[in-house]
């Protein structure tokens, strides 16, 4: 359902038509089973919402050991003095502020690109918990 919902236009007006079998109306109560798909689709909607803000939590704690180590990978980088000019050196000095960069490499990819699905799921979440329902005998 949410896979179908993702690939409507955003705006776009939806509701779920339940088939039933006539033979089951008089023990079926839609009423019920409205209720559970909402109910179930807010639940799912707060778990999201709790993903989305453990993520951001992941995502500035990764941000604090990020920086420090770059700090440090940078600090330590210009700290050697090259001596000499051999390889090595160089490998050891540029290798330290790589590092560096990379240990930034979690919290800019969950600050730019982990967090926007999330938000879409969450949404499509909202969005079924308010759609209508239909019931159809047959």
């Amino acid at each position: 359902m949410i896979t179908s919902l993702q690939e409507l236009p955003k705006n776009s007006q939806s509701k779920i038509v339940i088939f039933v079998p006539e033979v089951e109306k008089q023990m079926f109560k839609p009423e019920n089973v409205a209720q559970a798909i909402h109910d179930f689709f807010i639940y799912e909607e707060e778990l999201n919402r709790r993903k989305i803000r453990k993520t951001f939590e992941v995502g500035i704690k990764s941000l604090i050991i990020g920086l420090s180590f770059l700090a440090l990978a940078v600090f330590a980088s210009h700290s050697i003095k090259l001596s000499s000019t051999t390889m090595m050196d160089y490998f050891i000095k540029e290798g330290l502020t790589l590092l560096g960069w990379v240990s930034m490499w979690k919290p800019v990819n969950i600050f730019l690109y982990e967090w926007w699905p999330m938000m879409e799921v969450k949404s499509i979440n909202k969005k079924i918990a308010n759609i209508e329902v239909e019931f159809k005998f047959y």
